[in-house]
């Protein structure tokens, strides 16, 4: 053990000591019990997490979403009479930070005004426009000496996966460095119109049936990730993101025993989408929600993109299974008994799906029940899931 970390040299690997992980799980369900969590706790989360993530650097960014939480009082009613508001205002800053405490009050200097008599404020001249009414006016501040922070949706998400990370079996982390696949060939593509999402991909491996998925939605299905725009083709970007999520879970169900981490290349005709999978961060919504789900999954499945540009013209097989509309006859190369069907829970719960090709391959022993609820089981009527790749 070196530095909290337990290494095998000869076997040249790593791992995280299961105290490290009891930690992290404790800690990250302190902080998700409840509406709101403790500014200490989060900080030894943080602190936990920031050692842990050297291991995993490209979800380092994804932290931002907990410092800004961190440092995000929540904010308090406070009650100024009105005799005593001039003198109020006189102890706040053009932004709205305090300089100093107002009398008679007990705020922290550097706090911020958020609101007054419901009135959300921008600086210290829109606050001279908030009517005076009353003997009290009631204001709504941030104060940066209360302990108590609130989690945003993107921090839970973040946080949630940890948690159950922390509950898997513990397995080695290579040392070496990951390994780019050779003899594939990787692409997908997504299709936007009107409320319809169509997405599609393949991966070709040298002489093997090439293996597929294509399926539709609406953005309403999106639900698990974000609240999308009813108009499709406005987030275009995420849908074909998500695309090469699919790509990365199709690899890995046929893939399982992957050990060592890996870079998978594959083929995208969205620049944008491309970029994002590539660095694995960006602050814009919806797409944000999606980039940190792949940073997770790249994580989990020890799979990590490389996806490189295409241009439209050339995306044809990708492009022709986005646009499938589950129906008409595809052309042979495109074979049922090696389409992959994914659901959105099953990239949302990064769910395992290993499965046997073909769907009716006899198999010497019993294979365990399917865990998917029902409603997700018709998603998988290709094949029976979570069996050994035969």
């Amino acid at each position: 053990t070196w530095i909290g970390w337990e290494f095998w040299f000869e076997a040249q690997c790593f791992c995280v000591p299961q105290r490290k992980r009891d930690r992290v799980h404790e800690l990250c369900n302190e902080c998700l019990r409840g509406k709101f969590t403790q500014r200490q706790t989060l900080e030894g989360l943080l602190g936990l997490l920031q050692w842990l993530l050297h291991c995993n650097p490209f979800a380092r960014p994804w932290l931002s979403s907990l410092y800004a939480d961190l440092h995000r009082p929540v904010g308090t009613l406070f009650s100024v009479p009105v005799c005593n508001w001039q003198l109020f205002c006189d102890s706040l800053s053009d932004s709205l930070h305090f300089l100093h405490a107002p009398l008679n009050m007990s705020i922290t200097p550097g706090s911020k005004l958020l609101s007054a008599r419901n009135v959300s404020l921008k600086d210290k001249k829109h606050l001279s426009t908030v009517r005076l009414g009353g003997t009290t006016m009631w204001v709504r501040i941030a104060d940066i000496g209360t302990a108590k922070r609130r989690l945003s949706d993107r921090s839970r998400a973040f946080l949630d996966y940890w948690s159950r990370w922390s509950r898997l079996p513990v397995l080695p982390e290579p040392l070496a460095l990951p390994s780019t696949v050779q003899g594939l060939s990787c692409a997908a593509d997504a299709m936007a119109q009107g409320s319809t999402v169509g997405i599609g991909g393949f991966i070709k491996d040298g002489e093997q049936p090439m293996i597929w998925f294509s399926e539709v939605f609406s953005p309403a299905d999106f639900a698990p990730f974000a609240q999308m725009n009813a108009q499709a083709q406005k987030d275009i970007v995420s849908y074909e993101l998500f695309a090469q999520m699919c790509i990365l879970f199709m690899f890995a169900s046929r893939h399982p025993d992957v050990c060592m981490r890996v870079i998978l290349p594959s083929l995208s005709d969205n620049t944008a989408s491309e970029a994002t999978a590539n660095k694995l961060y960006t602050s814009k919504e919806p797409v944000a929600c999606f980039a940190q789900h792949l940073t997770l999954m790249a994580w989990h499945f020890r799979v990590r993109l490389l996806v490189s540009h295409v241009a439209g013209e050339k995306n044809v097989e990708a492009d022709e299974l986005s646009r499938w509309d589950q129906v008409s006859p595809l052309p042979e190369k495109f074979d049922p008994e090696f389409r992959v069907r994914i659901s959105i829970l099953d990239i949302h719960q990064l769910r395992g799906d290993v499965r046997v090709w073909p769907a009716n391959t006899h198999l010497l022993w019993t294979p365990p029940q399917s865990s998917l609820p029902p409603v997700q089981q018709r998603h998988h009527e290709a094949s029976t899931t979570d069996l050994v790749d035969a």
